[in-house]
Order: C-alpha cells, then sequence, then structure tokens
C-alpha cells in the first residue's frame, strides 16, 4: 500500500492566492483543526461549525483561510461578522484577517469600545468593510442607538454570510447575553455560524446539543473537538508543550518572590541582581552625602534609584519575554512599577487604561523594548505573541478555564513554554483543581532563579518593599487609587475567606466588569 500524501492546505481545497499567503506566512502545514474545519467550511453545506483546539493551535486560520475564499467569489461587504470578547483580541483579529488576504484587497473595520463612535459609524458606512470585527458592547450599543436601521433601512447586514464567535465559551457567558440579544436579530436568518474556542465548556455542549436538535445534525451541524475525550470527562486541555511549575511563596512577599525570579527568568540572571543591588547603594552614598537631600521619614539604606535611566534601559540584556497575571487591575498597575523602579521593563494590561494606552503597551511588548506584560485576564484569551516564553501566574485565577487560556499564551504554534503558579498558603485548593481538571501535574519550580535558597532572595527584600510603597503613593497621586483602595490592595494577599473557599467555574469578576460597561 502507498504512502499516504501528506495533508497541505492545496489539497484541504484552498485557492492559490491562499496557499501562496500560508507558505509566505510560513504556515508549512495544517494542524488538526485546521484540516477538519476548512474543507467543512468550504463546502458550504453547514449551517453552524463548532472547533475546540488547544491554545496555539491555528483556529484563527480555520475559519479565516475559507471564509476569506468565498469572500474572494463574491467581494461583497460585509460578508462576515466575527465577535470577540475583549478589545485587544478584536485588533489582532483585524491583523491576522489582512496578512491571510494580502493582495486581495480585503477590507476590515474594528468596533470596540474606547475608541471614537462616530469615526467607528463611519467606516462602517462609508467603506462598508467586507469583514467587520467587534465586541458585543460597542456593536450592541451601535444597534440600540439605530445606527444601521436609520443608514440603511435595516438592512446593512443583508449581504453577511458567516457570523463567527471567536472565543465562543466566553462569548455564550451571561454577561455577553444582552449584547448579543441586540445583535443577532440584526443577522439574516440564512447565514452560517461559527463558533470556535480552547475550551470545549459546557455552555458550548449545551448549545450544540439544541443545535442539533432543532435541525438535520447530519447535514447543517459540523462539531470538531480536538480533545474530545477530556470534553467528555469534563476536563480541560492546556497546550501540550508547556510545562506547569510552582513555586511556594509567603503571601506578604510575593512581589519579592516575583522580581526574583523575572530578573533571572527574562533579565540576566545574578549579574543583573548584583548591577540592580550596586546602584542602589552607589544611589544611597550619595543620598548620605548631602542630608538635606534625605527623606525626613526615610533612610540613605532603603532608598532605590527610581529614576535612573539605566532601570527602563535595559530590554537590550533580555533575551526572552513574560505576561505576569494579576487578578485585579490596581494590583496589575502596582506590580508593573514595582518591576519598572526594580530595573525590569515592563508594562501593564488592564481595564483601567485608555484604549490607546492598552494598544500601546501591547505594541511595546511585541516589538521587544518591553519584555515583561503585566496583565489581567483581559490578555488571557487569544493573544498571539510567539515570543512568551514564560507566563507567570503572580494570581492563580478562581476559574480553571482561566488557567488553560493563561498558560495557552506561551508555547504557540508547537513550541515550548512555562508556566509557573506563586502559591501561597491560600491557594492550594486552586492548585487542587487545576491539577484535577486539567490532568496535569503542577513541580516544583527549577528554572532560573529558583527561590530554594531563600537568602539569594531576601537581598531583594529592601529595594523591593521600598518600590512597592513609592510605587502606591505614586498610583495614589496619579489618581488610580484611593485610600480605600490602597487598603484593600494591602489586606488582598492576607484574606483567607477569598482564598478558602472552592475554586469558582464562574468568573464573578466578568459580572462586575459588565454591570460597569468595561467588557467590550
Amino acid at each position: 500500500m502507498a504512502p499516504a500524501q501528506p495533508v497541505t492546505f492545496a489539497s484541504l481545497g484552498l485557492a492559490r492566492f491562499l496557499c501562496d499567503t500560508c507558505e509566505t506566512l510560513r504556515l508549512r502545514r495544517p494542524t488538526a483543526v485546521q484540516t477538519a474545519c476548512i474543507p467543512a467550511i468550504l463546502r458550504g453545506q453547514h449551517r453552524v461549525i463548532v472547533g475546540a483546539a488547544e491554545t496555539g493551535s491555528g483556529k484563527t486560520a480555520a475559519f479565516a483561510l475559507p471564509l476569506l475564499q468565498h469572500w474572494a467569489a463574491d467581494p461583497c461587504g460585509p460578508f462576515a461578522l466575527v465577535l470577540t470578547p475583549t478589545r485587544e483580541l478584536a485588533f489582532q483579529m483585524a491583523e491576522q484577517m489582512a496578512a491571510l488576504g494580502s493582495g486581495a484587497g480585503v477590507r476590515t473595520a474594528v468596533v470596540v469600545g474606547g475608541m471614537d463612535s462616530t469615526q467607528q459609524v463611519g467606516a462602517l458606512l462609508r467603506e462598508r468593510p467586507h469583514f467587520v470585527i467587534a465586541t458585543p458592547g460597542r456593536l450592541a450599543t451601535f444597534a440600540a442607538q439605530g445606527v444601521f436601521e436609520a443608514a440603511t433601512s435595516g438592512a446593512y447586514f443583508a449581504s453577511l454570510r458567516y457570523f463567527v464567535l471567536d472565543e465562543a465559551d466566553r462569548l455564550l457567558e451571561p454577561c455577553f447575553q444582552k449584547s448579543l440579544s441586540q445583535i443577532v436579530p440584526l443577522l439574516p436568518r440564512e447565514r452560517c455560524t461559527l463558533m470556535f474556542s480552547a475550551t470545549m465548556s459546557r455552555g458550548m455542549q449545551q448549545v450544540q446539543r439544541v443545535l442539533e436538535a432543532d435541525t438535520d445534525a447530519q447535514t447543517e451541524v459540523f462539531c470538531f473537538d480536538a480533545n474530545a475525550a477530556a470534553s467528555n470527562a469534563s476536563r480541560l486541555t492546556p497546550a501540550t508543550q508547556v510545562r506547569h511549575r510552582y513555586a511556594l511563596v509567603p503571601a506578604r512577599l510575593k512581589c519579592v518572590y516575583a522580581a526574583y525570579i523575572l530578573l533571572f527568568a527574562v533579565g540576566d540572571g545574578e549579574r543583573a541582581v548584583t548591577e540592580m543591588l550596586r546602584r542602589r547603594r552607589r544611589h544611597a552614598e550619595a543620598l548620605a552625602e548631602d542630608a538635606d537631600d534625605i527623606d525626613a521619614t526615610g533612610s540613605a539604606a532603603d532608598a532605590v534609584d527610581t529614576d535612573d535611566p539605566e532601570d527602563a534601559d535595559s530590554a537590550e540584556l533580555l533575551p526572552s519575554s513574560a505576561i505576569v497575571f494579576a487578578a485585579t487591575c490596581h494590583r496589575c498597575e502596582l506590580l508593573h512599577r514595582i518591576f519598572r523602579r526594580l530595573g525590569l521593563p515592563s508594562v501593564s494590561l488592564h481595564s483601567r487604561l485608555s484604549q490607546f494606552q492598552r494598544l500601546a503597551a501591547l505594541r511595546a511588548f511585541r516589538s521587544g523594548h518591553a519584555r515583561i506584560l503585566v496583565a489581567t485576564d483581559v490578555a488571557a484569551r487569544g493573544l498571539d505573541i510567539p515570543q512568551v516564553q514564560l507566563v507567570m501566574h503572580y494570581d492563580l485565577p478562581r476559574d480553571v478555564t482561566l488557567y488553560v487560556h493563561r498558560v495557552g499564551r506561551t508555547a504557540r504554534a508547537g513550541r515550548h513554554g512555562r508556566a509557573l503558579s506563586l502559591v501561597t498558603q491560600h491557594d492550594i485548593d486552586i492548585v487542587h483543581a487545576v491539577e484535577a481538571t486539567c490532568d496535569v501535574r503542577l513541580e516544583a519550580w527549577d528554572g532560573p532563579g529558583a527561590v530554594d535558597r531563600e537568602r539569594r532572595v531576601l537581598r531583594l527584600l529592601a529595594p523591593a518593599l521600598k518600590a512597592r510603597r513609592l510605587a502606591k503613593l505614586e498610583m495614589m497621586e496619579d489618581g488610580m487609587l484611593s485610600a480605600e483602595e490602597a487598603e484593600a490592595l494591602e489586606a488582598f494577599d492576607e484574606d483567607p475567606a477569598r482564598r478558602t473557599d472552592r475554586p469558582q467555574h464562574k468568573r464573578r469578576w466578568s459580572e462586575r466588569e459588565a454591570e460597569n460597561g468595561r467588557v467590550a
């Protein structure tokens, strides 16, 4: 028997111009989700297509490539509507669609909160983009304002053929239901709905059963789950190339341990620690020479060189990058400012920042100017940054699904990566939940900056705590932190009531963000 021919993008039925684009983008071989879903979408026989595969497996290309081929045969607009749960993911999706459709004249429009709504309405109505990529909140706002009905007699989406839910399990959560209920009536009934996610949640499985009950499942619903066995056993499947590690740390000194590990993991190791302490000592000696310049509430021994330009200009020394996840916006911003004061080039990403600041932070991180991205779970899903080698859970997520998505920011496209959880005495139940649900075992951190020698770590105690104190004062001066919020921030790590209850599988923060209008 002749050996089976390798699967190629051409053998899946993609047009020559798309195969050439894949070659240019170094997409050599289709992944499992692409092999299954591209032909299914190209055949056009299914009204609903559901695809689930691990993070970094090429799900975007699995639906973008066949959509571009169908669009090229009938280049109308809007041809497809793509919904994403976060703004950053929407911008990334637009970039990927433009890259995959380069040379074909494809037009995209991004409709998200935090940007000028007048410009977005103008782009939608005047340019008639082929692909509209949006977050539910802003698009639902336009629908409620009657933007589409007033300008096009309610027929703006009349030519739409595809409705895509990227990170579908997240979009099907209750906090998005109101927005979706305003968007879906605008779309034609004769369309194909595509739903993709790395985690086939119970919500997606329930939707799948409803769709199969209401249609001819053999011809109208197509489902692909790369991890079907795990899904059937109510388990989640993280990226296979990730090494899962933990480090036991005291709750009150977590920032000290995090800074120490990062100085080794993405910094210059012992040399970076020594240089930071040397700069601090030189700064203390300079202050001691002029006692009038010393703050009456502090001492020269505790001073930190916070304005030394060398601190912020050490990116050239850093060979890799890391994403650090924090539980709240305040903790995220505080941690970022602590790192910067300790000479670690970092940027922050959270919902308290303007959209311009959020995009600027991502650009700095992607370009390598900043090697550390400190983020809330707004960065947990979908973001594709290939050079990320370490994901650090500064705060472990209460939702195990989020653990899977967080660690998926590393080990992209078959690469290897590491996930490190900083575990305090209050996090044991969360670790057990992660190990049981994801079928992995967290092992002690054995990477750069291992914390098994406490004396070495505690060399950073004085500068790190000083940096924390100054960073908190700076946030209060900038209006990012009130006195009450500062007290809550201080008590966060020492709140056993928050930590000892069983991990929740529904994200409470998402409901609060929805109430505040920040989800989109």
